[in-house]
């Protein structure tokens, strides 16, 4: 496991400011304590501090992205992990894996609620009935894609399966796009490949072993 590396209160600082320039929202005390009176939420475990959340709403979705700070302590929690989500309404759809306070957290941290803010603004519309298209979940426990399931309204009658990434690979194939966002979606794009090889060469190794995958996802005690 890779050494810890914290966020310090400046760089922390930065991140706050770069999220809030895309129009990322904090999350407040008031939301998060009505949140869980209405929805009766429980933590798995004891949770000192009330950590920094922030969303964005777009097409009928929400990011939001939890950052393991603690405001006003002005620090990282010991023992956590950032999170980066896509929900409808009170229903997770998509969660990142974990993210660890190892070098570069922050920027792993931004870089995956800008793809996830990139995805919900170009919500893919189906090109059978022009629906949005909503999220499936894919053949791996965390793997995602879009599907049109409104089958009555597509003249095949069959569901629509539309690519995870579409949303930036349209957006790269589209001559309007600005040179200097494609420069940005190349390098995102980029990133999630590292991202995806480095947990599948995690994967391969385990099997290799003779061990399980996705051990901690599935031993993970979750929030009631």
């Amino acid at each position: 496991m890779p050494e810890k590396v914290f966020p310090t209160p400046e760089s922390f600082q930065e991140f706050e400011k770069e999220l809030l320039r895309r129009k990322f929202q904090e999350i407040t005390s008031e939301e998060v304590r009505r949140e869980f009176q209405r929805l009766n939420l429980k933590a798995p475990r004891p949770r000192p501090g009330r950590e920094t959340g922030y969303r964005f709403r777009a097409n009928d979705l929400m990011v939001i992205a939890w950052t393991t700070w603690l405001k006003e302590e002005q620090r990282a929690r010991e023992e956590d992990a950032g999170w980066v989500l896509i929900a409808h309404e009170d229903k997770p759809l998509y969660f990142t894996y974990p993210l660890n306070r190892t070098k570069n957290f922050l920027q792993r941290l931004f870089l995956h609620a800008c793809i996830a803010r990139f995805r919900i603004i170009h919500r893919p519309l189906c090109p059978k009935c022009n629906q949005y298209a909503d999220i499936a979940r894919g053949k791996w426990l965390k793997s995602r894609f879009w599907r049109c399931g409104r089958k009555e309204l597509h003249d095949t009658g069959k569901v629509v399966n539309i690519n995870w990434d579409y949303p930036l690979l349209e957006a790269l194939r589209d001559p309007t796009t600005d040179e200097g966002l494609k420069t940005i979606l190349r390098y995102a794009l980029k990133f999630l490949k590292r991202e995806r090889k480095r947990r599948r060469r995690y994967r391969e190794r385990r099997r290799k072993e003779g061990k399980e995958v996705f051990v901690a996802l599935r031993k993970r005690k979750l929030w009631r």
